[in-house]
Formats: C-alpha cells, structure tokens, sequence
C-alpha cells in the first residue's frame, strides 16, 4: 500500500493541477508516479521540465526507454519496469528488445553503448574510471551524448527511489 497517496485534480496543490492535466491530456490518464509527485508542486515542475528538457537531446525514444529500463531493473524498481515496458512496447520494442533493454543489451551497437554506460554510471556512482569513459567514446559515444546519458541515469534513479520511499501502487501492466 503506497505510503503517500496520490494527489487527484480536487486535492492536489493549485500549483500542480495544471501540470496534472497536462500528463493526463497526454497519457489519457493521470499515472500514480505523476499523480504522487503533484503532492509537491516543485516536484511535479523538476520532474516534468528534466524530462521535457531530455526528450530534445540526441537519445532516441526508444534509447531513453531503454536506458530506463536498464536503470530500473538494476535499482529493482518494479512501477519503473511496468511503465517502461509498456512505453518500450510503444515505441517499437519487442519483448525480447524490453528484455535485453533490462539487461543493459541490446543488439544495436548504439543503444549497446548506451545502455552499457548507464548502467556502469549507475552501478558505479558515477566512478566509471578512464576504462568505462574510453569504451564509451570506442562505441562513439560523444561529449554530448555521455551527458545525456548521465543525466537519464540521475533522472531515472530519481524516480525509482520515490516509487520505493512511496511505494506507489502500479497502474501499468505489471512485470516480472
């Protein structure tokens, strides 16, 4: 049971009803995560302009949910992975790319790189050492897309720590 209850558009601070009905007039719902998050208007704002700011950088849809994917399997996120999977699906992936995609592989050599960097960002804190930054810049990985790729680690860490401190119920196809 979630230990922070999602806001609704009827209790959520003023400051984040407008927020909330944006993602709901997109996603054609109000997902859990999103809805907990309008409980802090600044919350709701950081999360949202991160990710607007994100999806105009050089990773593709489908590279950001594979990153996604790689962090939350690695930080055992279980609302992340059912999100993710669904909107991996969305974008093109098939079970078996999600899969992968969870294993930090992928038969690509881009989202390859991509993924094996985030989950080296991830597991190591950001200590990937001069080895773990040249396999990157080897799998031509520039100065660019190293620092989206970081800051995709940061945000999906982030939302994996609140699901687990909130515990926030699934509201998307759930995973093993």
């Amino acid at each position: 049971m979630t230990r922070i209850a999602p806001a609704t558009l009827d209790t959520a601070p003023a400051a984040s009803v407008a927020r909330m009905q944006a993602v709901q007039k997109q996603l054609g719902f109000l997902p859990n995560m999103m809805a907990t998050m309008g409980q802090s208007p600044v919350v709701l704002q950081g999360y949202l302009g991160l990710s607007e700011a994100l999806r105009a950088g050089q990773l593709t849809h489908r590279e950001r949910e594979g990153v996604a994917l790689a962090v939350a399997q690695a930080n055992g996120c279980n609302y992340c992975l059912a999100v993710h999977s669904y909107f991996g699906q969305r974008v093109g992936m098939t079970d078996a790319e999600v899969q992968s995609a969870r294993q930090g592989e992928s038969a690509k050599p881009r989202e390859l790189a991509v993924y094996q960097l985030a989950v080296r960002v991830l597991l190591k804190r950001g200590h990937i050492g001069d080895a773990g930054f040249a396999d990157a810049r080897a799998a031509g990985l520039d100065d660019g897309l190293v620092l989206e790729v970081v800051a995709h680690v940061a945000m999906n860490f982030f939302t994996n720590t609140l699901n687990h401190v909130v515990e926030t119920d699934i509201d998307f196809p759930p995973v093993r």
